[in-house]
């Protein structure tokens, strides 16, 4: 992309010395990804500000960053200076963050895909989207989608800038944890298909009730047209509220409402297998919530209108990310669901570990703390020390500040651990875990729960 043009989309004033290249072929934000071809976008964290890294970027190559006028103003002679050391350039902007959404916006206008899909929701959106990846591209070869979990104002414009123009479905994860970041996320999109995988509690500290939640993700719907089409659990209590004003067709999906489903059984550790217009179709994630997801699946991919066969080889074919129900079997197997972690989510995955019966000798589960929830987070931890007490578990770790109210009200146990940090469980996890047991870790993405597996997980994978 041409950099006097990035200039022209973003509204900035362009500083090009002489000399410098002015095409970009891709974009970064971290300093250490820098290199020729790429735009720098420094953007200000909660615990450091990208623009202290501008020299760093110049200095491996990039030939362009954006710059913060409110940094500029600080900070001008250094950033010349370091543009001219190494014949680089530089757009200065109101906003960097608003900025690299505007450039996704422009690019995304660009791509001429008919098929726009978002995918949000509080729980289960990153393995929707994967199984939808995995479906439509046995029928559509020219997709593309969000890669791992680049679903926020930042991950997503990102996403957008790395699809291939020549596009025909794009897959996008829209993910949403403060008010009006929708609003910013639909405005690149303007999905024209939608599926809003339910209404939980997670990021509830930001938005105050689970109302609040649902209106800010029904702006998925904000772009659609007569033809459109949107997807809502049939189990959602909110179904009402999330249709209410939106064009298009807003329908359910579900173990009612998906046509064909015939039966469905979890196998344990091996996943879920179910009998769908005849076809048998095994997905290796165990658990109710995967076969509703499948379901909802199932729906899109049939109002897309894509034969019954591909549906059923591309589900099959459907593998979990990292820290999503992933299974590392060995002597010991242990199951990572620690990518993120809600009261919805962290119920329904202890609910399904506790159902495994078969070929276990001992079922151990690592529970970490639930962040972002708000002034209810005192109560939620502590519903969890009420909840597992009545699950079919042997063995119960808790780990963070916040679990410790969880640890208290399961009571005196001699199976029944706390710990601070997922590094100080480790230790007392290796030495009660054997040959035959199961191990679930489950919690959010801060606590680094798959630290207390380590040793363990890297014995199964040489094993």
């Amino acid at each position: 992309m041409d950099i006097i043009k990035i200039s022209k989309i973003v509204s900035g004033k362009l500083y090009n010395i002489s000399g410098s290249k002015l095409t970009v072929e891709d974009v970064v934000i971290n300093s250490r990804e820098a290199a020729p071809g790429k735009l720098f976008v420094p953007l200000k964290g909660k615990n450091t500000d990208g623009h202290f890294y501008i020299e760093e970027a110049f200095s491996k190559g990039a030939p362009c960053s954006l710059v913060d006028e409110s940094f500029f103003r600080m900070a001008g002679a250094a950033i010349l200076r370091y543009a001219a050391t190494n014949r680089a350039s530089f757009i200065v902007v109101s906003d960097t963050l608003s900025a690299l959404q505007s450039i996704a916006e422009f690019y995304m206008s660009h791509i001429n895909a008919p098929l726009r899909i978002g995918v949000s929701g509080s729980n289960g959106k990153t393995t929707t989207k994967e199984m939808l990846a995995s479906v439509i591209k046995q029928e559509i070869g020219a997709i593309a989608y969000t890669k791992g979990n680049l679903n926020s104002e930042i991950g997503l414009p990102l996403s957008v800038l790395r699809m291939p123009k020549k596009s025909k479905c794009l897959i996008l994860e829209m993910g949403v944890d403060h008010p009006g970041e929708m609003d910013r996320l639909v405005k690149i999109v303007r999905p024209n298909l939608a599926v809003i995988t339910g209404i939980g509690t997670a990021h509830l500290g930001a938005f105050g009730t689970r109302e609040n939640i649902a209106l800010e993700k029904k702006k998925i719907f904000s772009y659609f047209g007569s033809s459109s089409t949107g997807l809502i659990p049939e189990d959602e209590d909110m179904f009402d509220l999330l249709k209410e004003g939106c064009s298009g067709n807003i329908s359910k999906y579900g173990f009612l409402s998906t046509k064909g489903l015939q039966a469905w059984k979890d196998d344990g550790l091996n996943g879920v297998s179910l009998v769908w217009e005849g076809l048998e179709i095994r997905i290796p994630v165990p658990g109710r919530h995967i076969v509703k997801n499948a379901l909802g699946v199932i729906k899109m991919a049939k109002t897309i209108g894509l034969s019954n066969k591909n549906i059923a080889a591309g589900l099959s074919e459907y593998r979990p990310l990292f820290g999503r129900w992933q299974v590392v079997k060995g002597d010991i197997t242990v199951i990572l669901d620690c990518y993120n972690s809600n009261p919805d989510s962290l119920k329904a995955s202890l609910s399904t570990f506790s159902d495994i019966k078969s070929n276990v000798r001992k079922k151990i589960v690592v529970i970490g703390d639930m962040l972002e929830l708000g002034d209810g987070e005192d109560r939620f931890h502590q519903e969890i020390g009420e909840y597992v007490s009545s699950l079919d578990i042997d063995v119960f770790i808790f780990v963070g500040q916040r679990m410790r109210l969880a640890f208290e009200k399961m009571g005196d146990t001699n199976m029944c651990f706390h710990f601070d940090s997922a590094e100080e469980a480790r230790k007392t996890l290796e030495d009660i875990s054997s040959s035959g047991d199961v191990i679930l870790c489950k919690g959010s993405r801060a606590m680094e729960l798959e630290r207390t597996v380590k040793n363990i997980v890297e014995g199964a994978v040489n094993a």
